[in-house]
């Protein structure tokens, strides 16, 4: 047997309350004369046994009386090997975005808070985790105001951290009532609840409504000539053919404003190409509050820096990275200087015949710190200096000894360099020849081939090289239309099309531009707060490494030292806002309830059944019956 309250078993003390009162007489008894007791001897010798038995049930029935109602309060129950006598409750309460939607005006979250603290007396002693707090082995008195400020996490509800939880508890041996209180969305396996042992029970909220729509995704379709076409994504539940008006704002004013359909797969907004833009698309829902805005920024353009390396002519160059569009130079390897490559975007090897230890190794060095390289190789060249400047074993002579021309015959338009350039795959085109002594390896992603497999052109993000050269005598490539495509894509950096906004709670690293040397920390703010980030500093540029940061979505200045640099947008992940609920069946193996109040009820009424403590107070009950009875009846 096990006690709730042991502590009230030393009341049991008192039991020697009725035996002193019963064995020890305190009255005084005077002795008065009288004539002749001839005649009372024998009624006095009956009254005296009778006395002394209704005495002794009275000293019997009031010590069980006594010790029941003592044993009432310490609320015995009989030992259960599937249960430890210090069992508390532990509570998972979900405070994902999706939590945030309303029923009757208030969220589902909110709602969950205020049931929870409703329904839990302020003692009781519990273990609330949500998705970003812990509040380990506290009461729901020491812990009110910190739930009443609670917020909603970026994070996704996820059933195999709650396990991790659970077999936590298992490894050191505690048994937990457990309940989970969430709208379980996009939730459809509870396997790992199942196979816990601690006794699990769900609180299942879900919204009356599932109506609601959202601003999906956004992307550049296209910028040229002064304008920027935004290509925008809605989705929809509930609305059927209702039209849905869709605001564009740039830089916090009403841009334009149109409506979204379901005929329509997506919303093009086109508008004046003004440099820097930060705006966001706004629809208008009532559910669902933080998927309604979008927020994005595009960076202003900036024309590449672009520096051909070389003695051959480069006037095909010039005509491709035309003044307009990027600063181009074009400079002989002993007139460069070396603090120039630092603002370099994009470096033309221009088949460098003799390439000297020192230009190698600070060549290598500009690749290691994510400078762009154009490699045209020379005829005379040496390999093994490419390979070092790339850091790659990437050319290798050709085993073919004849110097006869190849044709190139092979577009291979699904790498990313042909973006938007074929709509299908060439066929009948006027390919192009060249002659080389190197082959390339594809370690890169092939970008053109020739008639025997082998790639000429092969690239990444940051190298684009050649399997030969493009003089007069060794290559028509320049006269080619497939030369324009090719090196003026590459021209553009990465980071002129960076992202339009970011996912919050993801990790995002950001490249800035910005002078090195500078003391001043580059800090990421808005108009609420403000952030200094992990930064990692290059002769180049600084990589913003963006994790916890941000946890409100808007748009975002990044500065140094008061200067602004770029904008930044953050968004919170569209995830959170699908309306994709379990079945019933999902929930089969556990109690399932609507309400948090009935959940506990049910606790506590489990967690009394078998217990004496009622016995016991019955027991006083029919004690106090019986003694009203000796006193009346035993004479």
């Amino acid at each position: 047997m096990i006690f709730e309250h042991p502590h009230f078993l030393y009341a049991l003390c008192l039991l020697a309350i009725p035996l002193i009162v019963h064995l020890f007489q305190f009255r005084k008894f005077e002795r008065i004369p009288f004539s002749n007791v001839q005649f009372l001897e024998k009624i006095n010798a009956q009254t005296r046994r009778s006395k002394s038995i209704k005495k002794w049930l009275l000293l019997a029935n009031r010590t069980l009386l006594l010790a029941c109602i003592i044993l009432a309060f310490s609320q015995p129950n009989w030992k259960d090997t599937k249960r430890d006598p210090a069992l508390f409750q532990t509570i998972f309460l979900d405070n994902s975005l999706s939590m945030s939607a309303k029923n009757d005006g208030t969220t589902l979250f909110k709602t969950a808070v205020q049931e929870l603290i409703s329904a839990l007396p302020d003692d009781q002693k519990i273990s609330l985790l949500t998705l970003d707090e812990s509040f380990p082995e506290t009461t729901i008195g020491a812990i009110r105001n910190e739930l009443l400020e609670l917020d909603y996490s970026n994070k996704a509800f996820d059933l195999n951290q709650i396990s991790l939880q659970l077999e936590e508890l298992q490894r050191k041996k505690i048994r937990s009532d457990v309940v989970i209180i969430s709208d379980f969305q996009n939730t459809f396996d509870l396997s790992p609840l199942i196979a816990s042992e601690q006794k699990i029970s769900i609180v299942r909220f879900k919204p009356n409504s599932e109506k609601q729509v959202s601003i999906d995704s956004l992307y550049l379709k296209k910028r040229s000539f002064g304008t920027i076409e935004l290509g925008c994504h809605i989705k929809q539940q509930g609305y059927d053919d209702d039209p849905i008006p869709v605001e564009l704002f740039i830089n916090d004013k009403l841009k334009t404003k149109t409506i979204f359909s379901q005929n329509n797969e997506e919303i093009t907004f086109t508008f004046n190409d003004l440099g820097a833009v930060n705006g966001y698309v706004a629809v208008e829902d009532s559910n669902l509050l933080f998927d309604n805005n979008l927020y994005f920024s595009i960076q202003a353009l900036v024309k590449p820096n672009v520096l051909s390396l070389g003695e051959k002519n480069s006037d095909y160059l010039q005509r491709i990275f035309t003044e307009d569009e990027f600063v181009f130079q074009s400079q002989t390897p002993n007139q460069l200087d070396f603090a120039q490559l630092s603002t370099v975007d994009l470096l033309i090897l221009n088949e460098l015949r003799n390439i000297n230890s020192i230009l190698v190794t600070r060549l290598q060095q500009f690749v290691k710190d994510g400078g762009r390289i154009l490699l045209i190789p020379s005829i005379e060249g040496k390999y093994e200096d490419y390979n070092t400047i790339l850091g790659l074993s990437l050319y290798s002579p050709k085993t073919s000894q004849s110097n006869s021309s190849t044709t190139i015959s092979k577009v291979h338009v699904g790498h990313p360099i042909f973006n938007e350039v074929f709509e299908s795959e060439v066929n009948n085109f006027q390919y192009p020849t060249y002659t080389s002594n190197v082959t390339i390896m594809p370690i890169l992603g092939r970008i053109l081939s020739d008639a025997e497999g082998q790639p000429f052109a092969v690239g990444s993000e940051q190298l684009l090289c050649l399997a030969g050269p493009l003089s007069g005598e060794y290559s028509n490539f320049t006269s080619s239309p497939l030369i324009v495509p090719i090196f003026y894509n590459f021209g553009f950096p990465s980071d002129q099309q960076n992202a339009l906004y970011y996912n919050i709670g993801q990790k995002n690293k950001v490249e800035v531009i910005s002078e090195s040397g500078s003391e001043h920390p580059i800090v990421v703010e808005n108009e609420k707060d403000s952030y200094i980030p992990l930064q990692i500093q290059t002769s180049r540029s600084i990589t913003l490494d963006l994790k916890d940061e941000i946890q409100e979505a808007g748009n975002y200045v990044v500065k140094k030292n008061q200067e602004e640099l770029q904008s930044l947008s953050f968004n919170f992940d569209r995830r959170e806002n699908q309306f994709n609920f379990p079945s019933d069946e999902v929930f089969s193996e556990f109690k399932v309830f609507d309400e948090v109040a009935p959940a506990f009820d049910t606790l506590k009424k489990d967690k009394e059944k078998g217990g004496l403590w009622k016995w016991f107070l019955t027991f006083a009950l029919i004690l106090i019956g019986l003694e009203w009875l000796i006193i009346k009846f035993v004479k």
